[in-house]
């Protein structure tokens, strides 16, 4: 690394989850259609959407 202001350090700004890898099928997210990985992940979590009746 230079000292020297003139020249920049490149650094990526990206902090969203879209950059990062699948948990599901373990590809990144960038890549093609995770839609089937998608509604796994929603069977998966279905039991914590149903709220007992109030």
């Amino acid at each position: 690394m230079s000292n020297d202001p003139a020249i920049s350090v490149r650094r990526f700004p990206w902090n969203l989850d879209h950059t990062s890898v699948c948990d599901l099928c373990g590809k990144w997210r960038v890549q093609g259609n995770h839609a089937k990985c998608s509604r796994q992940r929603q069977l998966l979590n279905a039991h914590r959407r149903h709220h007992p009746p109030k």
